[in-house]
């Protein structure tokens, strides 16, 4: 009785790196041939394809570096706002005031004049 062996989802995530990456090398290497084929020498096909990488690299990371920047503000606008001091819309309350005791605004002016007979 042999047991059956389990495969990990790490190792089918590393065979399929692995077969990607041997089929994208054979694919550099049958253009790499069809341009020799072409007439273009050996070194200028290599020279050409690493350049198409060069360019690939560098197209991606100038979008990754815009991205980080875009996420970078989102996050400053985030904590900004969340730093904010909103004035938030407050209810006339019943207090001790400059005007004595009475029904006061959020600016602080008594809404209610009371009445002028009390002291």
């Amino acid at each position: 009785m042999n047991a059956t062996r389990t495969v990990s989802k790490s190792e089918l995530i590393g065979r399929w790196l692995g077969n990607s990456w041997r089929r994208v090398a054979f694919r550099e290497l049958q253009a790499r041939q069809w341009l020799v084929a072409k007439g273009l020498p050996r070194s200028a096909a290599s020279w050409m394809l690493w350049s198409i990488k060069l360019a690939l690299v560098g197209v991606l990371l100038y979008l990754v570096f815009w991205l980080g920047l875009l996420v970078v503000f989102m996050l400053a606008a985030g904590w900004l706002a969340q730093r904010a001091d909103v004035p938030s819309d407050e209810e006339p309350e019943i207090r001790d005031g400059h005007s004595g005791v009475g029904l006061y605004g959020p600016d602080d002016w008594r809404i209610d004049l009371g009445d002028p007979d009390e002291p």
